[in-house]
């Protein structure tokens, strides 16, 4: 015996040995090649759908949240200028009363005043003609 080659069961292997096959045996082997490469790439494919539709549904629920968060954000910021408009209407409110207060108090302290030596003309216009009709 070479230094290449075994004995198995009385039978002596080596380089020079020749191993047959069917054809029925190369088909079966095929077959499971495919079986097994067709399985492989099935459950390969469901499990990337399953992560794809997780994907989807969690990007729609951060979508979700965040319009939520956009939508909460612009009612914050429309609420404080609707307050401000509303601090500003009553501010310009109390300065219109505040100003017809002083108008008041100029015309009673003009008013009482020695009548004729008043400086400013609280009677009206002095000459008064209607307005043209066209």
């Amino acid at each position: 015996m070479a230094d290449k080659e075994i004995e198995v069961n009385g039978k002596v292997i080596g380089e020079k040995t020749k191993v047959t096959m069917s054809l029925s045996m190369i088909g079966w082997i095929i077959g499971i090649l495919l079986f097994i490469i067709s399985t492989l790439a099935t459950v390969g494919y469901l499990d990337i759908k399953s992560d794809v539709k997780n994907q989807k549904s969690l990007l729609e629920k951060e979508k979700t949240e965040y319009k939520e968060e956009i939508r909460g954000i612009l009612q914050k910021e429309l609420r404080y200028e609707r307050e401000k408009r509303e601090k500003i209407t009553e501010d310009i409110g109390e300065i219109k009363g505040d100003i017809k207060v002083i108008l008041e108090k100029t015309r009673n302290l003009e008013g009482s005043t020695s009548g004729n030596n008043s400086i400013f003309n609280t009677s009206g216009p002095e000459n008064t003609t209607p307005p043209p009709n066209n």
